[in-house]
């Protein structure tokens, strides 16, 4: 958000929104002006995201939809944005496209996803602790971007100008490490087929499995009573002409 021209009248679109941090910090910024709209397949994650923007007092149209049939006529839009989404898409070059259709003539979309697991090593000690107790690569998926040029690819291909790629890293903190892989995992319950339907014993064994297989690289990236955890990923932009 930071790096994008916000004019004061600004249409924005957070495609995948989740709980909607992008679309609050577009809001926070514009200050009540302009059109801001938050997307996402998960009628869970608007309920968080509209609860979020009220008690915040920001004004944000949240809607359910699917990024790879957005539900919004062509060229609405001034600003595009997705961030760690497009790496779960099953047809990324359909949602790419979609975000140059429903962007106006000038407007800049901006895409931000992770790197792979070899520039990510926590994680990848992580997906592969996950992978051999519950046999799912579920917790690499975020991770499953890693050519800078396949990303700029997938803009220019659906018609965007002026594409770059810039890389992003930084250190993620987590303000509670004994609690690490239980929050994790349990947020990734839900797209782990070999967990679904676990009584909450048998998930709690496997959860406690998982942590002491990740106790070494937790207790390695502890400092001060926060995990620390560097991260790399990498922010596409491109251009609608």
């Amino acid at each position: 958000v930071a790096g994008a021209a916000l004019p004061p009248q600004a249409r924005v679109l957070d495609i995948a929104c989740g709980t909607g941090i992008v679309a609050r910090t577009v809001a926070a910024r514009l200050h009540g002006q302009g059109q801001i709209t938050g997307l996402d397949l998960n009628p869970a994650m608007l309920r968080v995201a509209r609860r979020r923007s009220e008690a915040a007092g920001l004004e944000i149209d949240w809607v359910q939809g699917d990024a790879q049939a957005l539900p919004f006529p062509d060229a609405v839009f001034d600003l595009v944005f997705c961030q760690q989404a497009i790496q779960f898409f099953p047809d990324r070059a359909l949602a790419v496209a979609e975000m140059h259709r429903v962007l106006a003539p000038g407007g800049e979309v901006a895409v931000a996803c992770w790197r792979g697991l070899a520039r990510n090593p926590f994680f990848a000690h992580l997906a592969q602790v996950v992978q051999q107790q519950v046999g799912s690569d579920a917790l690499a998926l975020p991770f499953a971007l890693d050519d800078p040029l396949e990303l700029a690819g997938l803009l220019q291909q659906a018609g965007l100008q002026d594409v770059s790629v810039e890389p992003i890293a930084f250190t993620a903190a987590y303000g509670d490490p004994e609690r690490f892989v239980e929050m994790q995992m349990t947020a990734s319950a839900a797209g782990i087929r070999s967990l679904q339907g676990m009584d909450p014993a048998e998930l709690a064994t496997v959860i406690e499995a998982i942590r002491a297989g990740m106790a070494e690289p937790v207790r390695d990236a502890t400092v001060d009573g926060q995990l620390q955890v560097p991260v790399q990923g990498m922010l596409a932009r491109g251009i609608r002409r």
